[in-house]
């Protein structure tokens, strides 16, 4: 069999050889085309973006804007956490408040940026032993400690702004 192999090996890789050209050609125009396909979309989307570049600046240093109003006035919206000073305090924006809060449990120093926040009871849990705190009064509501959280600053945000 291996003689047969070795027999048959030079007119393999001669067709081989004169295969390949074709072969090879087959596959670029292919890939061509599906690059082709599928850059024309992106390219007209760049194309458009790039032809007025003020109203894409204009239209970008808009929308954070309207997000934060949004954040800061949807109820349903998903809290935000932001860790201030360093790390040493924590700013919660939930329900359309805002708190200031000591950015460690007062109990066994657990990371409240990594806490849950219940945006129906205005509450964080501290990931490390499940204390719950209330967020407006800092008040230990459930776990392990009676020491409270120190709550810095409180904010009730309208569509209007602060007050």
């Amino acid at each position: 069999m291996t003689e047969r192999l070795l027999s048959e090996s030079p007119e393999v890789t001669e067709r081989s050889l004169s295969e390949s050209p074709e072969v090879t050609e087959r596959l670029l125009g292919e890939s061509a085309e599906v690059a082709e396909r599928l850059l024309g979309e992106p390219a007209e989307v760049t194309e458009r973006l790039l032809s007025d570049p003020a109203e894409v600046t204009e239209r970008s240093l808009r929308e954070p804007a309207q997000l934060t109003e949004r954040l800061l006035s949807d109820p349903a919206g998903d809290p935000v956490l932001t860790e201030l000073d360093g790390g040493e305090r924590l700013r919660v924006r939930v329900a359309g408040r805002e708190f200031v809060i000591d950015a460690a449990c007062p109990h066994r120093k657990g990371r409240l940026v990594h806490g849950y926040v219940n945006a129906r009871t205005l509450r964080i849990t501290c990931p490390l032993h499940r204390t719950t705190f209330d967020l407006a009064t800092g008040c230990p509501v459930a776990g392990p400690t009676t020491d409270p959280l120190t709550v810095h600053q409180t904010t009730v945000h309208q569509s209007g702004g602060a007050q």
